[in-house]
């Protein structure tokens, strides 16, 4: 008999309030930006008390405006569903190779208007060195990229306080394992990956050096009446 082995919870009460304290942080330096500027704001770059600054005012207020409608809307899912919690089937971390199996229960049940969407994804971390940047400080970044990725969908109808199960057949491998930075900077051999930006398009990824991470994640989705329903899981996979 399998048992059930308790992930982690997906709680919207927390990304509320780090949207909320992001909101406070951004708000705060528009006013102060605002207060340096002084009034009125003259936005007519052609008038000769134009100041350049105010275009660093108006980049602020939109990145409130985006703080302030995330935030509300992290609320109204908090106030709306409650958390989110994963139950795995069997062991963890869950071999590639074998099923993954388990539910996502919810603290109050789902109406749901559409299908529940599940959607397994698999992203390599790769490093990149920062051609453009003069600092020896921070002379490489890191991205994530998708290798891997299925979906499965529920009826609207299924009681999410009861469970939404899921079983995803894992691939027996999805690339070479991570190395971890350090242990690949010491490779004397030439290596190097590029990331190629189509517009329109996935991003393609090109590399000749494994991943320095990897990491899962389950995404649940279901349309509402409210704010869409929206649960971030990551997940204990392994390639061992």
């Amino acid at each position: 008999m399998s048992s059930l082995s308790q992930g982690e919870t997906a709680e919207p009460k927390v990304k509320a309030t780090t949207a909320w304290i992001m909101a406070a942080l951004v708000g705060a330096a528009a006013a102060w930006v605002g207060w340096m500027l002084g009034w009125p704001w003259i936005v007519d770059i052609n008038h000769p008390d134009f100041n350049p600054i105010i275009l660093v005012e108006g980049l602020l207020l939109a990145v409130l405006a985006v703080n302030i409608v995330q935030a509300l809307r992290w609320t109204r899912r908090a106030r709306d569903f409650g958390a989110s919690l994963i139950d795995i089937d069997g062991r963890t971390p869950v071999p590639l190779g074998t099923p993954f199996s388990g539910k996502v229960r919810t603290a109050q049940t789902i109406r749901a208007s559409g299908e529940f969407r599940l959607v397994l994804t698999c992203l390599d971390v790769h490093e990149r060195r920062n051609m453009a940047s003069s600092s020896s400080s921070s002379p490489h970044s890191t991205e994530a990229y998708t290798v891997w990725t299925a979906e499965q969908t529920l009826p609207a109808t299924t009681d999410s306080a009861r469970g939404l199960p899921f079983r995803f057949d894992l691939p027996a491998s999805v690339g070479a394992k991570p190395v971890p930075a350090i242990r690949a900077q010491r490779n004397p051999y030439f290596s190097g990956s590029i990331s190629i930006n189509i517009p329109g398009l996935r991003r393609i990824f090109t590399h000749n050096k494994p991943p320095v991470a990897r990491y899962w994640t389950l995404v649940v989705t279901a349309t509402t009446d409210g704010p869409d329903y929206l649960a971030e899981f990551t997940v204990p996979l392994a390639d061992h």
